[in-house]
């Protein structure tokens, strides 16, 4: 209750079947439904379809599961609740560079999220007078095979840092143990 009287809200849930068309299809028909308040699910890749049609139709977005900066960038109608790809790794680079690393390499996996939490620590190792000597992308979801070569390219440069933007780690850590390196 406002103090200009009683308000009801109705919610309605759709199943975006994790599918980027599917979800355009859902907005298309929530923007003609007239709502008023588009509530995004998990993921930068599913909420972008959403975003850009929210946008367009001047409906509020609340898309609290993604991070990706082309979510949010230029939309004034868009909200999100965790920090943007872009920023996840400024705290970390700048406090390792304090206590003394002097060089960085980054890994990560070919996915929107992974991609744009490494795509900052070029600038980041910049600002923060680190030398950046490798960074590289592997497959999605990849298993020790795919990552103990880049391991092993990994010890003979052998950074004071390595950043790996990767949904599972075990198989990351599973490779160092084999190359014995750390």
């Amino acid at each position: 209750q406002l103090s200009s009287g009683n308000f009801a809200i109705e919610l309605r849930t759709f199943d975006d079947q994790s599918d980027t068309l599917w979800t355009e299809v859902i907005a298309t028909e929530l923007v003609k439904r007239d709502v008023d308040i588009i509530l995004a699910g998990y993921s930068s890749t599913l909420t972008k379809p959403l975003a850009e049609i929210a946008h367009e139709s001047g409906k509020l977005l609340l898309a609290p599961g993604a991070a990706s900066t082309p979510v949010f960038s230029g939309k004034q109608m868009a909200f999100g609740t965790v920090p943007p790809t872009a920023k996840y790794l400024a705290q970390a680079v700048e406090g390792l560079a304090g206590v003394g690393a002097k060089s960085i390499a980054t890994v990560w996996e070919n996915a929107s999220f992974t991609r744009g939490v490494c795509a900052a620590a070029p600038s980041l190792a910049e600002t923060h007078q680190l030398q950046l000597t490798s960074a590289q992308e592997v497959i999605n979801t990849p298993n020790i095979t795919v990552l103990e070569p880049v391991v092993q390219k990994l010890a003979e440069e052998d950074p004071d840092v390595v950043v790996t933007c990767v949904y599972d780690c075990v198989p990351w850590m599973k490779a160092m143990r084999k190359v014995n390196w750390s």
